[in-house]
């Protein structure tokens, strides 16, 4: 009898084995143990033949997958977490899963369930090794950025810098830690991240170069400026990398555009000065060099010397510089005309500056032709200006409206702080309704505005409106109200002077002794006689204008009178004068304080007092 079970290979004849005894048994089993070692290696084969073959299609699956992870978009990577999730799925325990798993990780992150991505990255950190492990920290410190935690973020990034990876790893490190960098706002760190990122070999990434502009216009203008004057005073190197050339290059072109667009002189100046010749002839030659003549000298003293900015951007906002500028220079002609005894070098002299392209470049003009005390900020951006000027460079502002940013130690405000008027009034009457002045109040869009405000406050009883506004303003308001048979009660605010209010029951904000009418102090009636300081009726605009200009006549008095170009001399001379604005004193008409009194906010009583006709 022949036995064939599982061993293909083996034959044995029972027969062969009668009368052999012990010898022939351990025969047997010699053979059928041979028989079982070539079965077991032949199932072996089977199965490696079978693994190999479910490896290759694993392998060959994950492949595709990267090979269209490379080249998609982020729309279409998005798109391709149900295929990573199948994946996954069906080679659970693959080594090879992990690079799924980061870029489901990655998708994790962009589609917002940042609590997924970082169960995700932490299961990966702890048994990914080499490459995947610095990917895996790359990721790592995007979710950071994307929670809102740069500093986190660089704190991962900054020890691989110089380590070696994958080309793909390195790049995406790079563009993660200059976008890390701009959101910590440490900006020298980001563009020393660029320059990083731009190099490829001996050329210039393509990818970087392309987001590279963008992310400058990032960084903040002090530190481009810092940069630039490092990079162009720095010696060329032959071995110098193409992408060190691109980078200088695009940081002296955003910085050329930011001085534009901030209208920079100063910097303008100092940037043609050091920038390499192509930047003249470029595109930004002719504004550059237009803005930097702005700049005139450098700052300096030419005697006693009061600078003004004049003109600004709104039809209002330029009346109300004129009238200022009028009502200072009565008050200086004034004080020539009673101080005949006053030499040349003690009199004080006024220039004047048109806002051409900006307040800050007509403020650089006036401190470089000398004025040691400069007066501007009609309007709210103008103000802004005038008091980030006074900060930079540590010269006496006096400003005519209030900025948005509290003031530097050398800005001083003259006139009242924007809600002075309506927290007032707040305090004395609960069932009011105010009008401030905001832009061209004579605009046809404008008065549209104010005929359907006032026909709605008649249809509901309104019987107290209070004008905070110029004249000119005020006065088409009235003549809309008398028109539509509306008759509140009127309060006039201090600009709104000299608006009349005949015809109706009125009231006036007083500071001081303004506004004047005919029960006013004699030095402030009409008068023919220009050595007057002021004209009855005159506005707050030309008032104010006296009181800077008895201010500031008073602190010059301090000076020498002597010219001064060295720096030090000059920054002393702008500290000296400072200390004398908040010091000085004189009789002023808007205020009944007497000056600056220590503070850098020329303090005022208001009071409210009804207007008859007699008073009109």
């Amino acid at each position: 009898m022949t036995i064939r079970p599982f061993l293909p290979a083996c034959r044995f004849d029972l027969l062969f084995l009668r009368g052999r005894g012990l010898l022939s048994l351990l025969g047997l089993a010699g053979c059928l143990g041979s028989c079982l070692s070539s079965a077991k290696k032949e199932g072996l084969r089977n199965a490696a033949a079978t693994h190999a073959a479910s490896s290759l299609e694993e392998q060959e699956e994950l492949t595709a997958l990267e090979d269209r992870w490379a080249v998609s978009s982020r729309a279409e990577r998005l798109a391709m977490r149900s295929d990573l999730e199948s994946y996954i799925s069906t080679y659970p325990q693959t080594r090879s899963r992990e690079r799924a798993d980061l870029m489901l990780a990655w998708i994790a992150i962009e589609e917002g369930r940042l609590g997924a991505a970082r169960r995700q990255l932490e299961e990966l950190a702890a048994r990914a090794k080499g490459r995947v492990l610095d990917d895996v920290k790359v990721e790592s410190a995007r979710l950071y950025r994307k929670q809102g935690q740069p500093q986190q973020a660089l704190n991962i990034l900054e020890p691989m810098r110089g380590k070696y990876l994958s080309e793909s790893s390195r790049l995406l490190a790079e563009r993660e830690l200059v976008l890390s960098a701009l959101e910590a706002k440490q900006y020298s760190l980001a563009v020393d991240g660029m320059r990083d990122w731009l190099v490829e070999g001996r050329q210039v990434n393509a990818a970087a170069a392309g987001e590279v502009p963008g992310f400058l216009a990032r960084v903040d203008l002090p530190t481009l400026l810092s940069i630039v004057r490092k990079k162009s005073a720095a010696e060329e190197e032959a071995s110098r990398h193409p992408a060190d050339d691109f980078l200088y290059r695009r940081l002296v072109e955003e910085l050329a555009q930011r001085i534009i667009l901030q209208e920079k002189p100063q910097e303008a100046r100092e940037l043609l000065a050091m920038a390499p010749s192509w930047l003249r002839a470029g595109q930004f030659g002719d504004e550059l060099s237009l803005l930097a003549a702005l700049a005139a000298d450098e700052m300096q003293i030419a005697g006693r010397t009061i600078g003004i900015v004049v003109g600004a951007e709104g039809e209002v906002d330029n009346q109300r510089s004129i009238q200022f500028a009028m009502g200072l220079m009565r008050q200086l002609r004034t004080s020539r005309g009673k101080s005949q005894e006053l030499t040349d070098v003690q009199a004080v002299r006024l220039i004047a500056q048109e806002r051409r392209k900006s307040t800050t470049a007509a403020l650089g003009v006036l401190s470089g032709l000398g004025a040691s005390i400069l007066v501007a900020g009609f309007s709210k951006e103008d103000a802004n200006q005038a008091s980030s000027y006074a900060k930079e460079q540590n010269i006496p502002v006096i400003l005519l409206e209030e900025p948005d940013a509290s003031l530097s130690d050398y800005a001083f405000l003259a006139s009242l702080k924007s809600s002075a008027e309506r927290e007032f009034l707040q305090r004395r009457f609960s069932d009011m309704q105010v009008v401030e002045g905001q832009g061209d109040c004579l605009s046809f869009q404008a008065e549209e505005q104010a005929h359907e405000r006032l026909l709605h406050w008649k249809s509901e009883g309104i019987s107290r409106i209070a004008l905070l506004m110029d004249a000119p303003c005020a006065q088409r308001w009235l003549g809309d109200a008398r028109a539509l048979g509306f008759a509140p009660e009127v309060v006039l605010g201090l600009r709104t002077t000299p608006a009349s209010a005949f015809g109706w029951k009125a009231y006036e904000i007083r500071s001081g002794s303004f506004p004047a009418r005919r029960n006013a102090p004699l030095e402030l009636k009409y008068s023919s006689d220009e050595t007057q300081p002021l004209k009855r009726g005159a506005n707050w605009y030309s008032a104010l204008g006296r009181d800077v200009g008895v201010l500031a006549k008073g602190a010059l008095k301090s000076l020498s009178g002597q010219d001064a170009t060295d720096t030090a001399k000059v920054r002393q001379v702008h500290q000296q004068l400072r200390n004398s604005l908040l010091k000085v004193e004189a009789d002023l008409i808007t205020t009944s304080a007497r000056g600056f009194a220590g503070s850098q906010i020329l303090p005022r009583q208001l009071e409210l007092k009804e207007l008859h006709e007699s008073s009109e």
